[in-house]
C-alpha cells in the first residue's frame, strides 16, 4: 500500500511529487492505489452527493478509467497537470440528492510504459456530513485568517484549502486531527507552496471532512463533506 495518508488527492504531496519519484526512477514497479469516495456539501439547505474517483500511481499514467457496479464507464484525467494521479469528480451543476451508486468500482490504470494495473474498490453508502462555519475572518493586528467550525464527531481528519480569485488553490493544510474546532492561518503557516498571501485578495476557504473507509486508512477515503466561505486578506 502507498503510505501517503490521502495528500495526493488532498494538496500536501502535489507541492512534492516533481521530485518525489526522480531517484532511480526506472527501477520503481508500476502500481497504484485507486479510490471511490462520496463528496457531500449543502446548499440552499438542500443535502447534495457526488462521487469522485482517485487513481494515484507510482509511475506516469497513460490513462485510468473504472466501471461502477452497474457497468457504468468513468474516464480520469490528470489532477492539477500530475501524470502520477488522476481524478474524476462529478461537476457542481450535477449533483444530486441521490447518493452515488453503491457497490464495487474496477479500475484500469495503463502506465506510460504500457504496463497495466487493475483494482477494485467498494464504495457503501456511509457518510459524513457538513457542520456551519462559525468564524471566518482575518485578523489584522495578528496578521492572520481565524477559522472555526462545529464539531464533526465522525470527522478522521480535516484538510482546509484557500483558493484565490483565479481559482488558484494557494494554500492547503496539514491534516489536521478530525475533532478539531478551529485553525489560523499566516503567511509563515506551512503550505502555501509557491504562493503568498496579497493584501485585497478575497480567499475562498474550504474545510474538506474526511471520513475514512472502515477497512483502512491511508488513500482509503469512503466520504468528504465540504463547508465553504470567504474571506478577504489584510481586511
Amino acid at each position: 500500500m502507498i503510505k501517503l495518508r490521502a495528500f495526493g488527492l488532498f494538496g500536501l504531496f502535489l507541492l512534492f511529487l516533481p521530485g518525489l519519484f526522480s531517484c532511480d526512477d526506472e527501477k520503481i514497479i508500476a502500481t497504484a492505489e485507486d479510490d471511490a469516495f462520496i463528496t457531500v456539501k449543502v446548499e440552499k439547505n438542500d443535502t447534495l452527493y457526488g462521487l469522485v474517483l482517485h487513481g494515484f500511481g507510482t509511475r506516469d499514467f497513460a490513462s485510468v478509467s473504472a466501471t461502477d457496479e452497474e457497468g457504468l464507464p468513468y474516464t480520469l484525467s490528470s489532477y492539477n497537470h500530475y501524470t502520477y494521479e488522476y481524478i474524476y469528480k462529478t461537476n457542481n451543476d450535477l449533483l444530486s440528492k441521490t447518493i452515488p451508486t453503491i457497490g464495487e468500482y474496477n479500475f484500469s490504470n495503463i502506465f506510460l510504459t504500457g504496463t497495466t494495473y487493475s483494482s477494485t474498490n467498494y464504495l457503501s453508502k456511509d457518510c459524513i456530513y457538513p457542520t456551519a462555519i462559525t468564524t471566518c475572518e482575518y485578523d489584522s493586528t495578528e496578521e492572520k485568517i481565524n477559522l472555526e467550525w462545529d464539531i464533526n464527531g465522525d470527522a478522521d481528519f480535516i484538510v482546509i484549502y484557500l483558493t484565490d480569485e483565479d481559482g488558484n488553490t494557494t494554500f492547503v493544510s496539514n491534516s489536521i486531527n478530525g475533532s478539531s474546532t478551529s485553525y489560523s492561518i499566516s503567511s509563515d503557516t506551512d503550505y502555501w507552496g509557491n504562493f503568498i498571501p496579497i493584501n485585497g485578495t478575497r480567499y475562498t476557504v474550504t474545510i474538506y471532512m474526511y471520513l475514512y473507509e472502515t477497512t483502512g486508512e491511508d488513500l482509503n477515503i469512503q466520504c468528504r463533506a465540504e463547508n465553504n466561505s470567504t474571506v478577504i486578506w489584510g481586511k
